[in-house]
């Protein structure tokens, strides 16, 4: 899916090399693609453990956590910081 996203963002770069013009909707949308493709890896990541639910309580409390630091300071250097230390204390205490 996130292969078809990234298409759907290259046509939009193609359209306009070529003199055709995007819509400012259009254009605010294809800025949402990169997150996108970004949330459903990561997704994937905390769901799915070798084909079956993941059931690692430790990450989805540091997602949480990393999505609470990205909240209060909108840098996603900030949650990757926050999310990564999130991970490294909670595997050590569950």
């Amino acid at each position: 899916m996130g292969v078809a996203t990234l298409a759907i963002r290259g046509w939009a770069v193609v359209a306009v090399s070529l003199g055709l013009e995007v819509s400012p909707a259009v254009a605010e949308t294809l800025k949402l693609v990169g997150p996108a493709v970004l949330s459903a890896i990561a997704a994937n990541a905390l769901l799915i453990d070798d084909g079956s639910i993941s059931t690692n309580w430790a990450w989805y409390l540091a997602a949480v956590i990393a999505a609470a630091g990205w909240l209060k300071w909108r840098s996603g250097g900030v949650a990757f910081a926050i999310g990564f230390a999130a991970v490294s204390v909670l595997n050590q205490i569950l």
